[in-house]
């Protein structure tokens, strides 16, 4: 079933914000660009019910350069939307390449997740 609701992913660098440069806002712009990337390709791998809206999940996730996922972990959030969204990541393998700017950032990102 393919998701039929609405859908949101905030991505939170670990470190919690860019770093304060005069490239910060540019950095801003390429991340939420990301954001709605990696939104779009987890729609493309996710299985949502009705029963999920209203919910949310924080994932930590640990990334290769070239998008591999290689951790996944629940750090917060409703069980059923989380085991749903590690599903649909172990399905997608990769997140959509990050930009080259950011890639150094987002090895490690905090996602929450709200259909």
């Amino acid at each position: 079933m393919k998701n039929t609701t609405g859908w949101m992913a905030i991505l939170l660098l670990s470190s919690g914000a860019l770093a304060a440069t005069d490239s910060a806002k540019r950095d801003e712009q390429l991340m939420q660009q990301y954001v709605s990337k990696v939104s779009k390709a987890l729609e493309k791998h996710f299985q949502a019910d009705a029963s999920l809206a209203g919910q949310h999940c924080e994932l930590q996730l640990r990334l290769e350069p070239d998008g591999l996922v290689v951790a996944a972990a629940q750090t917060a959030g409703d069980n059923s939307l989380c085991v749903a969204s590690l599903n649909g990541f172990k399905k997608m393998k990769k997140l959509p390449l990050p930009p080259a700017e950011l890639s150094e950032q987002i090895q490690s990102i905090n996602l929450t997740l709200e259909p």
